[in-house]
């Protein structure tokens, strides 16, 4: 049995601004994790949903790393 509870919402406007809110050009799904306080594979299921809808760029950088940001 699987102690796991719901993944906990994320607000999109909030999402979105902590990506335009980084420092860099760009941001992985770690730094997402940390600035909303979520597992990071909570932030990578959000980030590439954001992507599917199209409105996020998205490149893997190395063997697992993947960036993403806006492309205006």
């Amino acid at each position: 049995m699987s102690s796991r509870g719901p993944d906990p919402v994320v607000d999109q406007h909030d999402l979105e601004t902590q990506i335009k809110e980084c420092n860099r050009p760009f941001v992985t799904a770690n730094d997402v994790a940390d600035s909303l306080g979520v597992a990071r594979q909570t932030a990578h299921k959000h980030l590439q949903r954001l992507h599917e809808e199209g409105n996020l760029k998205k490149r893997k950088v190395g063997g697992s790393a993947v960036i993403w940001w806006f492309d205006y």
